[in-house]
């Protein structure tokens, strides 16, 4: 019987990660190949409720105004935009390309009900902020606390 070794459980997951990531590397090719690519973008948001108005705050880097489009209703917000394609010279030999451009769609369920015809919106330094006023009867809907018998 030889001798025991001590096994090491984090040096064996280290070796499977890297398997794995080669694996998928050899499957799917590099991600960050100097191909450009184009790709759907999901912005993320943040939706702040406020005593009378909803903000929705998201971020959206490389988005010129002019590319931006949002609607409202009274239940949704959807924000629309494409981020374009800059022709680079063909001189230029990419190392790493991680930029996405295309076009993109979010539709943001809203919690209260709002006033679509008061809907403001900013966007600065690539960060887009709607101001959704709450319509009157989402206003008067406050919680009510009911005692338990």
């Amino acid at each position: 019987m030889g001798p025991l070794v001590r096994w090491q459980p984090v040096s064996e997951l280290g070796r499977l990660r890297d398997e794995m990531n080669r694996i998928i590397e050899e499957f799917f090719g590099e991600p960050t190949e100097g191909e450009p690519r184009e790709t759907v973008r999901i912005p993320s948001v943040d939706v702040i409720d406020r005593d009378d108005v909803l903000v929705v705050r998201s971020e959206l880097p490389g988005l010129s105004k002019d590319n931006l489009h949002l609607e409202a209703t009274t239940d949704a917000l959807l924000i629309r935009g494409e981020v374009t394609k800059r022709e680079e010279e063909k001189k230029e030999r990419y190392l790493r390309r991680e930029r996405v451009w295309g076009s993109f769609q979010r539709i943001v369920p809203l919690p209260t009900e709002v006033k679509p015809d008061e809907v403001k919106a900013t966007y600065t330094d690539g960060m887009l902020e709607v101001t959704l006023p709450k319509s009157e009867q989402a206003r008067e809907r406050k919680p009510k606390a009911i005692p338990v018998e």
